[in-house]
């Protein structure tokens, strides 16, 4: 069993779309907060192109970027942000995601120093993958990696660089 993924649609196409915030939640271009040139140069992707997909009318709302790996893999940034629950909520789909993931294959670590909470994952039946969730305020971000190879320290590295910049102002 994969390693579950929190995700919205996807459109291979470039950075696009725009909306008004919903509440404490403004829309954030994710493509633009983490390029593909950064993704590239951090975590050594072979991603090719990148696409953004919003919900910015759902609760929570769901912006994403993917980063296109091959034709079956792919990169993805996705930022949930919580409305009704506020930080109750995110810190709640965060246990949640600790609970669940809990399945033979699968590594756990909480991570501290990262948002108010954040917990990576890692392994998982074929393909292994690698995912990190952080938890700030009302907001669950969500990094994610198919191809995360061998190294667990070096995918641990890269997903908590991408999601430090994610967390500044």
């Amino acid at each position: 069993m994969q390693l579950m993924i929190v995700a919205g649609a996807l459109a291979l196409a470039g950075c696009t779309g725009s909306a008004e915030a919903v509440g404490d939640c403004p829309v954030v271009d994710l493509c633009a907060r983490v390029p593909l040139s950064t993704v590239k140069a951090v975590c050594g992707t072979s991603a090719t192109g990148s696409s953004s997909s919003q919900e910015p009318t759902s609760d929570p709302v769901g912006i994403s970027c993917a980063y296109a790996v091959s034709d079956f893999n792919e990169f993805k940034v996705t930022r949930q942000c919580f409305i009704r629950g506020a930080a109750t909520a995110a810190r709640n789909d965060l246990e949640w995601l600790r609970q669940t993931a809990k399945q033979p294959g699968v590594d756990q670590e909480d991570l501290t120093g990262l948002g108010q909470s954040a917990l990576f994952l890692y392994g998982g039946l074929a393909p292994i993958q690698a995912e990190l969730y952080v938890q700030q305020g009302n907001v669950l971000f969500d990094l994610h990696d198919d191809e995360p190879g061998d190294d667990v320290g070096a995918s641990r590295a890269c997903l908590t660089t991408l999601a430090q910049s994610l967390l500044e102002p």
